[in-house]
């Protein structure tokens, strides 16, 4: 009986060390498993610092490239084409049917195309300096621009208008013409053509040509215009 009673007692013993030793083992493994994956989530967020780095050199380099400068264009002095209704106002000076003289033509310009524009109607006044006989004229024609030079402030043109001219004699050349029997007044075809430069879409500078069919005459002008 004694001896039973201490085989038991060794062997409960036994069995108390051999489980805390089980405890102990799986304690050290849960701390291993916890300090490997402590490990393996900072590994991973080494390497996803890493890639992100190519990311942040990107965007820098395409920051770069939009803060270059844009192609300086260049800037069409009136701004591109608009159809345009305008009046001109022409002052002519130089021969006026074989002899000096001056005139006034007033123009209403629709000028529908950037190089051609249509002269709907044009009243036309010439006269010599000694006012014995003078032209008037009411007629229709067409111009045509060229492209603009100069930084866009100038253009070239060239006008042609055809009509109907009235020639009147004045003053003594009239009481002459009536003494002797002529007729006073001319009926007949009236054609202009001109040929300039324009500056600033306002003014003019040409020469024209005026051809009145009833006198069979011819007047060469020099030409300044305005725009209005």
């Amino acid at each position: 009986m004694k001896y039973l009673k201490l085989f038991v007692t060794v062997f409960a013993m036994a069995i108390a060390m051999n489980v805390s030793a089980q405890s102990k083992t799986t304690a050290k493994s849960k701390t291993t498993t916890t300090t490997t994956a402590a490990k393996a989530k900072t590994t991973t967020t080494a390497k996803s610092t890493a890639t992100a780095k190519p990311a942040a050199a990107k965007t820098t380099t395409t920051t770069a490239s939009a803060s270059k400068p844009a192609a300086k264009k260049s800037a069409s002095y009136s701004g591109g084409f608009t159809p345009l209704t305008t009046v001109l106002l022409e002052s002519k000076i130089g021969g006026c049917h074989g002899t000096g003289g001056f005139g006034e033509n007033i123009v209403l310009e629709r000028e529908f195309h950037k190089y051609i524009a249509w002269d709907i109607f044009s009243l036309d006044f010439s006269c010599p300096f000694n006012t014995g006989f003078l032209t008037i004229g009411v007629k229709t024609g067409i111009r045509g621009y060229t492209p603009r030079f100069w930084e866009d402030r100038m253009r070239g043109f060239s006008s042609l208008a055809l009509g109907y001219d009235c020639g009147i004699l004045t003053g003594s050349a009239r009481d002459a013409a009536k003494w002797m029997g002529y007729d006073t007044e001319f009926h007949g075809l009236g054609l202009s053509w001109g040929i300039g430069v324009e500056m600033m879409d306002h003014f003019q500078l040409g020469y024209v040509l005026e051809y009145n069919s009833a006198m069979k005459s011819t007047s060469h002008f020099a030409r300044i215009t305005y725009k209005f």
